[in-house]
């Protein structure tokens, strides 16, 4: 028993190993990220506030005041950020899943071929998220 999931460990690594472009859709949802969080701190005018922020961090009262003064802004941002993480998130594991079921079906990984799963399953990820 032991001695089929050592097998099974070698070969999965062996298909990472062999297949590095599986990383692809994990980086570019990390580019994705790190790009959208500058971009919605300008549109929802938090870069005022983040420096407004550092000035009064050693006073409780003013932070307190900054952020109940802020909350609507910070808020909306936030389920911004969420809204469009999720969404795009889930777009990169369909791409990712597709690129595993190409593998597993003896095919060469590549993100254009990937790219076709989206119209097939993103919908149904989604669902699934939502029923989670």
């Amino acid at each position: 028993m032991i001695l089929i999931f050592k097998e099974l460990w070698i070969k999965s690594w062996k298909d990472l190993r062999d297949n590095l472009v599986l990383f692809v859709p994990d980086l570019i949802l990390i580019i994705f990220t790190i790009l959208i969080i500058p971009l919605l701190l300008y549109l929802f005018n938090l870069i005022p506030f983040l420096k407004e922020l550092i000035s009064v961090a050693n006073s409780s009262l003013q932070l307190l005041a900054l952020f109940k003064n802020n909350l609507v802004r910070l808020t909306t941002a936030f389920i911004t950020f969420l809204i469009l993480v999720f969404f795009f998130g889930n777009s990169t594991t369909v791409v990712r899943l597709g690129m595993i079921k190409d593998i597993k079906n003896k095919k060469k990984a590549s993100l254009k071929n990937a790219a076709k799963y989206i119209k097939d399953y993103y919908w149904k990820l989604i669902s699934i998220r939502f029923l989670m």
